[in-house]
């Protein structure tokens, strides 16, 4: 039996489920209808009490492209305050990589709560870039 991961208390995470799916009658062109998140979304997507912040989590296995799109998502999180991860695991083992990924994002939650008195302000950028 596996010992349970240890929990991040005040953290409630969801799958940002996404998919392609082909409309259209049997005979006729279909058009594909993207669902889900915007391109460039997190994995991982949830709020941080008390303070009720945004955090978004992107996991990538060893080989997996980073995408300039994912960039720009993580960037326009931390600019409007809230929490981005950006965790890729060294192996293919989950196992091995929910502890480091769990200590990863306690650490993102933590530096950004030290700072609860900057608020955002339209226009201006986060200094804290990832």
């Amino acid at each position: 039996m596996r010992e349970a991961p240890r929990r991040i208390v005040g953290l409630r995470l969801w799958a940002q489920n996404s998919g392609v799916f082909l409309l259209g009658k049997k005979d006729e062109q279909k058009r594909a209808f993207h669902a889900g998140v915007p391109k460039g979304a997190a994995d991982i997507s949830g709020l941080v009490s008390p303070s009720g912040r945004r955090i978004e989590i992107e996991l990538k296995s060893p080989k997996a492209k980073y995408t300039e799109e994912q960039k720009l998502f993580g960037e326009a999180i931390q600019n409007l305050g809230g929490i981005y991860v950006f965790f890729r695991m060294l192996s293919n083992d989950g196992d091995k990589e929910l502890e480091p990924c769990i200590n990863t994002i306690r650490e993102a939650i933590e530096k950004r709560l030290a700072r609860p008195d900057e608020a955002f302000r339209p226009g201006t950028k986060r200094s804290d870039s990832k």
